[in-house]
């Protein structure tokens, strides 16, 4: 991921969404409740990126275990 990435993750089951900042380095951290969820990014004037076709948009959080996601941005 890019720095200044917004991703907007939204839980599958319920509603609600959480955003969140990538840094510097491109990475961000957020705590999710266990539950299965999806994602989409987004550049800092609101527009939405295009991701990687290859890569799953939705993943799941397990109870008492740390889930990594990558969110692969299409460059062209």
């Amino acid at each position: 991921m890019y720095p200044g990435v917004i991703v907007r993750v939204n839980p599958q089951q319920q509603a609600g969404e959480s955003f969140v900042l990538s840094n510097g380095a491109g990475v961000a951290l957020m705590p999710l409740r266990p539950g299965n969820y999806c994602f989409e990014a987004y550049d800092q004037k609101g527009n939405a990126l295009r991701l990687d076709t290859k890569q799953p948009v939705c993943f799941s959080v397990a109870q008492n275990e740390t889930t990594e996601v990558g969110v692969v941005v299409q460059t062209q």
